[in-house]
């Protein structure tokens, strides 16, 4: 080892007592990268301090400190950035070279990858085409073209592992070949997110089925060691069926020695998780296995030291250790990192052309800072897009007269995405890079038909965004930190408000929590109350069609129109139509008043320079959270 604790003649390495026939391993993890390879933020055209170049410093910087590493990446690496969306709508321009993130990934060196549900976003011939450019191996066991009678006789889409045979260096200077076992695992809900492109060409099995199926067959290869890459996040310590969020659970399962985590967003070891039986969020381990989650791109670097130990029944972990090390300054610049700048130089450039293209003017401006509170400027506008599309697609048609509705959400409110994750397009010229902040996902326009009742009980989900306010008492939190704000949905063409003194009706999952509650008041359409067997069309995008989020109403039986247009193209056809935003469409919705009831929420600092909201709303700064966010209070 280069470091101390690897000199021969150290007796303790991790805290246990080390012999010169051990070996120390460190694993260096990216995840849900995101097409983040530059430093640059596409969605506002400004420099930023990570991505995968810089990351790419990070990660040479911590492998020249061992001897044996391994560098693996746990999948959502090729959508995120208007990069990505270039590249989907425009594959010619790659004239065969490898995709801008596989060319990156391969200049890095990475040994190993995974799957994540965003690799779908554009259809499988592209990332089949896609793949066929990565000089490492990909690997996913639960995604397959047909499912057996078990997980051991499933058909997977690629390879569902890999065991690569690498030459390791012990503690005492001796050479020895280490057989490492990788396998991967997506969402299985990655098969309903991406229906439109998926459906009958691709089905998911349970992760743990599939895990207890490849695990052990790893094992009887001869893999001395097995590291699983689980697209997946750290959710329940209980297992159910096709869980999105298994990772505690996988951990469980016999054979597999270490875990990279991902899919969520969120960093681990850190505080974000909570302590359990399971989980030791400080040493960064899942039922005692050690364990990373590496973030959002490229901002952290997963990194697993573990001290192998040879024994007569094969390796064994003897020690381990987990953490995050956080991408917040740039390292030293190394040869990986001038060869991933090198061969995306002029996929970086193109895309800089592609987002400052000029699509129309803005008086207003459009952010999402306060999209909690009151409705949203952006989300307005998508919603307004949606509405002016639809109803042309169904004119003449036999809904045409049916009330027309529009959902749609803050992409980028805050959250696990962290305090710049917001839309904040200033007034004045509108580009391509604001729709793409605007619009994040390549999503596509649908139209389903709900009644009364399923758009009541679609708000009431919606209303599971907030806490339960009490009157008469200060310094509460108004948001429930457990609802995604992506799900907390603006329906246009109704006015509602919400009264949080109630409480709430859905878990954020969708499930049933109280029958008997509601906190939708006040809702009415074209000035009369909305009954539970009025009819609506309600235009959304695809994603929220396909019962992502379990909103009621909201599923594919109720779809009357799929039309492949992706919605970001629609809101800039419909931004041309418009050719300068003057005015949004009318405040349809809000929270009801609470008697001396104050609350308090988190937002992003670029929310201060808007003074003129900050001044109508009535907030008052609170204090700068330690998060990065801003907090303000409010009355009710």
């Amino acid at each position: 080892m280069k470091d101390a604790t690897a000199h021969a003649k150290a007796t303790s390495v991790f805290g246990v007592c080390a012999s010169p026939g051990d070996v120390h391993l460190r694993v260096l993890a990216t995840s849900d990268l995101h097409m983040q390879i530059w430093p640059h933020d596409y969605f506002h055209d400004t420099a930023q301090p990570h991505g995968l170049a810089v990351a790419a410093g990070h990660i040479a910087q911590l492998a020249s400190q061992a001897d044996n590493t391994l560098i693996v990446d746990n999948g959502d690496f090729l959508q995120g950035t208007p990069m990505g969306d270039l590249f989907a709508e425009e594959p010619q321009r790659l004239n065969d070279a490898p995709h801008p993130m596989i060319a990156a990934l391969n200049a890095l060196g990475i040994d190993a990858a995974t799957l994540g549900n965003h690799e779908f976003n554009y259809g499988l011939p592209f990332l089949q085409k896609t793949l066929a450019g990565a000089d490492f191996p990909v690997v996913c066991a639960n995604l397959c073209t047909t499912l057996g009678a078990t997980a051991s006789d499933d058909e997977r889409l690629i390879q569902p592992s890999v065991i690569l045979s690498r030459s390791v260096t012990t503690l005492g200077g001796k050479t020895h070949t280490l057989d490492i076992g990788i396998t991967g695992f997506a969402p299985p809900q990655t098969t309903l997110w991406d229906r439109k492109y998926l459906e009958n060409k691709l089905v998911s099995r349970d992760i743990l089925e599939a895990a207890q199926a490849e695990v052990p067959r790893l094992r009887r290869k001869g893999a001395d060691v097995v590291l699983a890459l689980s697209h997946s996040g750290i959710g329940d310590d209980e297992p159910v069926k096709n869980m999105e969020n298994a990772s505690i659970p996988l951990a469980a399962i016999d054979g597999i020695d270490a875990l990279i985590a991902g899919h969520t967003h969120l960093v681990f070891p850190s505080d974000m998780h909570a302590e359990t039986s399971a989980v030791d969020p400080v040493a960064g381990r899942l039922h005692g296995k050690p364990t990373v989650m590496p973030g959002v791109g490229g901002t952290h670097i997963g990194v697993i030291d573990m001290l192998l130990s040879p024994e007569k029944a094969g390796w064994s972990v003897k020690a381990s250790r987990s953490r995050a090390h956080a991408v917040d300054a740039p390292a030293t610049e190394t040869d990986q990192t001038k060869a991933i700048l090198s061969c995306t130089r002029d996929a970086h450039k193109a895309t800089l052309a592609y987002i400052r293209r000029p699509v129309a003017q803005s008086d207003v401006p459009l952010h999402s800072y306060f999209s909690a509170i009151e409705p949203c400027a952006s989300v307005r506008l998508i919603n307004a897009a949606q509405l002016w599309k639809t109803r042309a697609l169904l004119k003449g048609g036999p809904y045409e007269t049916l009330p027309l509705l529009s959902a749609a959400s803050p992409f980028k409110c805050g959250g696990r995405g962290g305090p710049d994750n917001f839309t904040d397009v200033p007034p004045g010229g509108i580009q391509y890079k604001h729709l793409s902040d605007m619009y994040l996902y390549p999503n596509q326009l649908r139209a389903l038909l709900i009644t009364g009742r399923d758009l009541r009980n679609w708000l009431d989900h919606v209303a599971g965004y907030y806490n339960q306010i009490v009157p008469d008492r200060a310094e509460q939190a108004l948001l429930n930190p457990a609802y995604p704000g992506h799900d907390a949905d603006t329906i246009l063409g109704v006015s509602y408000s919400f009264d949080l003194t109630q409480p709430a009706r859905y878990r954020p999952d969708g499930t049933l929590a109280n029958a008997a509650a509601s906190r939708v008041a006040q809702l009415c359409h074209d000035g009369r109350d909305v009954t539970d067997t009025m009819r609506f069309i309600v235009a959304v995008n695809d994603y929220r069609a396909s019962a992502d989020g379990s909103f009621p109403g909201a599923h594919d039986g109720r779809t009357v129109l799929a039309h492949p247009e992706r919605n970001r193209e629609i809101l800039g056809a419909y931004l041309k139509h418009v050719g300068t935003v003057k005015s949004l469409p009318n405040r349809n919705w809000g929270i009801m008043p609470v008697r001396n009831a104050e609350v308090t929420f988190e937002t992003g600092p670029g929310a201060a320079r808007q003074a003129h909201d900050i001044a109508r709303l009535g907030l008052r700064f609170d204090k700068q959270a330690g998060n990065g966010f801003l907090r303000y209070q409010m009355q009710l």
